[in-house]
């Protein structure tokens, strides 16, 4: 059972697709709080604050929910009706799974025209990611890299609630780079780290994007650090 902090929109769309069941830990305060849905293979977790929590208030009344103490009151209550085991996924810290730290690395060739190269690497196993580094034999102003998370195979559900087509669309779940701008002309090494860290789960892609706006060839490497589970 793994567990995704989603936003208000993604979390309704979820909801409202499939009807789950859902859960609602309240604070004394009445302001936060937090909620979940299930399904079979995941829990998704809304953080609820003064600038969401009126508009949660109105689209799902109190009246149609069932409220419980705590999130692994929640997570139980959820994982008993899909009938899964009860084996919960939590955000670790570097001290947790330290000794199964992985520098994976790829080396990506924008082939020279002003257009994006894509690179898709598929995750396997569960995996925590917290940064790494990239590097680029050169280029021109204005080309950029970005690295993402995305869902290419309906992995989480969500393409119905977008609208979305397996083989056609991709779904991006989190962008942890965006325009990281290249050296012109040279070598340059860039070290980039997430300040916590995030779950990626198994079927999912980290996507790597190089943005060209010339004729010239760019070489750019990439190394990610994570966590294996």
């Amino acid at each position: 059972m793994e567990i995704f902090k989603t936003s208000y929109q993604v979390w309704k769309n979820v909801v409202d697709a499939n009807d789950f069941a859902v859960y609602l830990q309240d604070s004394p305060q009445q302001v936060r709080g937090a909620a979940w849905a299930g399904t079979q293979n995941f829990i998704y977790e809304l953080a609820l604050n003064e600038s969401n929590r009126s508009t949660f208030d109105t689209d799902f009344p109190a009246s149609g929910l069932t409220i419980v103490d705590t999130k692994d009151d929640a997570i139980a209550q959820i994982v008993g009706l899909n009938d899964v085991p009860n084996h919960f996924v939590t955000s670790p810290t570097h001290a947790h799974i330290e000794e199964n730290a992985k520098f994976k690395g790829f080396i990506i060739t924008a082939e020279g025209v002003a257009t994006d190269t894509i690179h898709d690497h598929l995750i396997t196993n569960e995996i925590y990611i917290h940064g790494g580094w990239f590097w680029s034999d050169g280029g021109v102003k204005d080309d950029y890299a970005e690295l993402s998370v995305v869902d290419k195979d309906d992995v989480l559900g969500l393409f119905d609630s977008y609208g979305l087509t397996v083989g056609e669309d991709v779904l991006e779940l989190a962008k942890y780079v965006e325009t990281q701008y290249l050296k012109p002309g040279g070598m340059e090494m860039t070290h980039l780290e997430t300040p916590t860290i995030a779950n990626v789960a198994s079927g999912l892609y980290m996507r790597t994007k190089i943005h060209t706006t010339s004729l010239t060839e760019v070489n750019v490497g990439v190394t990610y650090l994570w966590f294996e589970v």
